[in-house]
C-alpha cells in the first residue's frame, strides 16, 4: 500500500523472527477509547538498526540535507528510550543536515507539515515481518 502511494520503504528491516506491532484503539459508544496493543517487532527495534537506516539514507542522499525526520511513538520501542534516543535524535540532526526533528504522534498533523516541507520524498525506516 504504502509503494503504490510513493512512499520509499526499502529501509523497513524484514525480520522473519518478530511479529509485525498492531495496536487496536475501540471507540465506545460514550465516546471514551482503549487501546490494545502487541509491540511485536518493535521489541527489537534498536538504536543499532535506526542508526544504520539513517546512516543508508544519508549515503543514498550523499549529503543532501533532509528538511524533517519525523520518529513517531517512541513510547512503543522499548530499546530507544532515554539516552538511546537522546543519542538517535542527535544523530539524526548531525548526519541528515540539521532537518525539524518531529515526535508528534499525530500523523495527519505530520503528514501535512512534510508533505509541504519535503517535496522530493518520504521514507520510512522501521522492523517488520516477513511472511
Amino acid at each position: 500500500m504504502m509503494h503504490k502511494a510513493g512512499v520509499d520503504c526499502k529501509h523497513v528491516i524484514r525480520d522473519r523472527a518478530s511479529q509485525t506491532s498492531i495496536a487496536v484503539l475501540p471507540v465506545y459508544g460514550d465516546g471514551k477509547r482503549d487501546c490494545f496493543a502487541n509491540l511485536g517487532a518493535n521489541l527489537e527495534f534498536s538504536l543499532t538498526d535506526a542508526k544504520g537506516a539513517l546512516h543508508s539514507i544519508e549515503q543514498e542522499r550523499r549529503g543532501e540535507p533532509l528538511a524533517a525526520v519525523h520518529f513517531g511513538y517512541p513510547h512503543f520501542l522499548p530499546k530507544l528510550q532515554g539516552d538511546e534516543l537522546r543519542t538517535l535524535l542527535h544523530y539524526a540532526r548531525k548526519t541528515l543536515g540539521q532537518p525539524l526533528i518531529s515526535m508528534v504522534t499525530d500523523y495527519s498533523t505530520v503528514m501535512r507539515a512534510f508533505v509541504n516541507a519535503t517535496p522530493t520524498a518520504l521514507t520510512f525506516f522501521g522492523k517488520q515481518t516477513v511472511a
